[in-house]
């Protein structure tokens, strides 16, 4: 190969590997080396054995499989969205057909146990700290809902705390009552393909069917129901200081439920969003949340 194509295709590889996070087209490389689609896709096989999506692919691959590693407090979730997966089903399944085995098993092996709470130590064992997971199909909720944007990491924050106070006092003084069921925090299933700092949440207080309208900046929509991997955690203590815990235990749970339940029990994450479940009693100190995970049998 001449010199001019060896520097292209090193031009290329450079490209793609600063752009592993999105999806990256044969055009765009094209275009990125000032070749036409046809004749580079020609040239990158044979200087590299394999065509550009495979080799895309097998790159993102490894990069996972060494964050799995190095960063030891990134879920697998975060790990997928962080190197250009469409979202959790795909990237377990491209994990395992490279490696064998699913992300958590690799990161096992690699010298780091998974704990069902999510913390990464050797000496931890995950039957001891597993969740208890039970599958429930839930209704479509009605909702009045606020969009939180940025939340870093995939992991709630105080953003999304003062979302929902903003959505229940506004749920309070147009009712003057009790929500008409939990408040929820869904996962918005397209921030899977968006860089870790874009995650995006709605923060839903439940509303009777009939209330189509609200504040501009309430919007109404159709939560959708179905069968759900759900697991319950229980947090005693004042609310609004229970209530960052209770997240970050759910976090854990999403993770757990991922990497070990799902895959482990005959089932695959549907692209339905997750759902967060909030059920708050300030007099009682106690703030119960379900974690919910859509899925389906395979």
């Amino acid at each position: 190969m001449n010199q001019r194509h060896s520097e292209t295709i090193r031009k290329a590889t450079k490209y793609i590997t600063a752009h592993l996070e999105r999806k990256l087209s044969l055009q765009e490389v094209a275009e990125a080396v000032s070749f036409s689609p046809y004749y580079f896709h020609r040239l990158f096989i044979r200087h590299t054995g394999e065509s550009l999506h495979a080799y895309v692919k097998r790159l993102r691959l490894e990069e996972a499989a060494r964050q799995l590693i190095e960063y030891r407090d990134a879920t697998a979730m975060e790990i997928a969205a962080r190197t250009g997966f469409s979202g959790p089903p795909a990237f377990s399944r491209a994990f395992r057909a490279q490696y064998g085995m699913p992300p958590s098993e690799y990161r096992r092996k690699a010298g780091y146990q998974t704990c069902g709470k999510g913390q990464y130590d050797a000496a931890c064992r995950t039957e001891e700290n597993s969740f208890r997971i039970t599958l429930h199909n839930l209704p479509r909720f009605h909702v009045a809902y606020k969009r939180v944007k940025g939340v870093r990491g995939g992991t709630p924050d105080a953003k999304v705390a003062e979302a929902f106070a903003d959505v229940s006092a506004w749920w309070a003084n147009l009712s003057r009552g009790k929500p008409c069921g939990p408040y929820i925090l869904a996962s918005v299933e397209e921030n899977w393909s968006l860089p870790q700092p874009e995650r995006t949440y709605d923060v839903c207080v439940v509303i009777p069917p009939f209330n189509c309208t609200g504040p501009v900046e309430y919007p109404v929509k159709e939560l959708e129901g179905g069968l759900f991997a759900v697991c319950r955690i229980e947090k005693k203590g004042e609310v609004p200081l229970v209530f960052a815990e209770a997240i970050r235990e759910a976090t854990w749970a999403s993770e757990f439920m991922y990497d070990h339940w799902i895959p482990e029990n005959g089932y695959l994450l549907d692209n339905r969003p997750g759902l967060h479940l909030f059920y708050t009693e300030p007099e009682k100190l106690e703030v119960v949340m379900e974690c919910c995970l859509p899925v389906i049998f395979v």
